[in-house]
């Protein structure tokens, strides 16, 4: 039996070695899934990630959140270990963090996120089980 560490290996082998016009392709085919979801739908807030090595791509969920009046938030992360979210209104707000990932330029970014309805978008690579069971987010109460 592969242990996860093997799995990730290999699944990160496969995902690096599709085309970028795979990734494109396919990516817009989940992202199209997205946008008609009703989750989606009934966000006021969208949290993404910035996709990094060939990683399902965000920026048209972005570009139609934006279009929607949506508010779109990315993370930024800290030397502890954990993120927060910073409101993000165009894609050149980002910038290259830790490991190369584009990141909230949190002098440029707007507010953090406070309590409303939101959708949470995470990249995953693959599960055992439940993924992330103690996934909190804060809200900044203001």
């Amino acid at each position: 039996m592969e242990t996860k560490e093997q799995i990730r290996k290999r699944i990160i082998q496969i995902r690096n070695q599709m085309s970028s016009h795979d990734v494109l392709q396919k990516s817009s085919l989940i992202a199209q899934k997205v946008l008609k979801t009703l989750e989606y739908e009934e966000a006021d807030n969208v949290l993404l990630y910035a996709d990094y090595r060939h990683e399902v791509m965000t920026r048209e969920i972005f570009e139609d959140a934006v279009l929607r009046k949506k508010k779109v938030f990315f993370p930024k992360s800290n030397d502890n270990g954990t993120m927060e979210f910073y409101q993000v209104v165009s894609i050149k707000q980002l910038e290259s963090g830790y490991k190369g990932i584009k990141e909230t330029d949190v002098n440029i970014a707007l507010a953090l996120l406070k309590r409303s309805m939101a959708l949470i978008l995470h990249t995953a690579l693959s599960f055992q089980h439940m993924p992330y069971p103690k996934l909190q987010v804060k809200f900044e109460d203001s």
